[in-house]
């Protein structure tokens, strides 16, 4: 088993690389590695326990962390979701020995597919910035379909990132939903840190840690784009100094409602 430390771009890279069927998922790789190698070093020590554990990557897109996961710490029951999942998605989970579970979504307060307690450990990556449902809810059910001990991990953008504060003063709307963008990333909601951490115990659960992550690195449209690449440096150097600019938060909670160490 790799530690933290050996859990990096070109490991996560060497491991998935082969099951990328075109070039666009090749470069979605390399741009999401250095997340996917943060996200992990942070989930580590609940994962690396011996002890068998049932996790759902709810959300789970092209099943790349579900994947990561299971080669990483292949004792565990990992369950990936999503609302919808390619057949050539579903091949490679299955052939991983991870259970795919589609049309899985929170939908008019209707509760999800899974029973009460049945998952340790919940992660909800990149995803609570798609829901249009209120937040109230999905948390309610991600507390009802984790056990007593359960975690709950999420990452999703920073509204405060300094990139969308530029947008907001020169009166862009950053989440980029129902604004004419045409792409796939519309976000209906981004969020603060202290937003989701209120939201978190509003709903029941303790926090565990928090912290800012930078999910921006030197590929996609920083290399594309001169004005970018020309600034990704002065921006590394800043959100080094000012954490809080930085481009995505991540939050642990626990269901019993009882804080751990806080990390600001």
């Amino acid at each position: 088993m790799r530690t933290p430390a050996k859990i990096g771009s070109r490991y996560i890279l060497s491991v998935l690389q082969e099951y990328a069927d075109d070039r666009s998922e090749l470069e979605e790789l390399y741009i999401a590695a250095p997340r996917y190698a943060e996200t992990l070093s942070l989930v580590y020590d609940q994962l690396s326990t011996r002890r068998s554990k049932r996790i759902l990557d709810f959300g789970t897109g092209s099943g790349w962390m579900a994947m990561l996961i299971k080669s990483l710490f292949s004792w565990h029951d990992v369950v990936a979701s999503d609302v919808e999942i390619s057949e050539k998605v579903k091949m490679r989970l299955e052939k991983a020995r991870i259970q795919p579970v589609d049309k899985c979504m929170f939908k008019g307060g209707s509760p999800l597919v899974f029973n009460d307690g049945c998952f340790d450990i919940c992660l909800l990556l990149e995803v609570l910035e798609h829901v249009v449902e209120d937040p109230r809810y999905v948390m309610h059910e991600m507390h009802r379909i984790l056990s007593s001990q359960g975690f709950l991990y999420i990452t999703t953008p920073n509204i405060a990132h300094v990139y969308n504060r530029f947008l907001l003063l020169m009166g862009r709307q950053p989440q980029l939903y129902l604004t004419g963008y045409k792409g796939t990333r519309g976000h209906f909601r981004e969020w603060t840190m202290a937003e989701l951490v209120n939201l978190l115990q509003d709903s029941g659960f303790g926090i565990a840690d928090r912290r800012y992550l930078d999910a921006v690195s030197s590929m996609g449209n920083v290399r594309e784009r001169i004005p970018l690449r020309l600034s990704y440096y002065p921006y590394k150097a800043l959100v080094k100094i000012r954490p809080s600019f930085r481009s995505q938060i991540f939050v642990a909670a626990k269901t019993n409602g009882l804080p751990t160490d806080v990390i600001d």
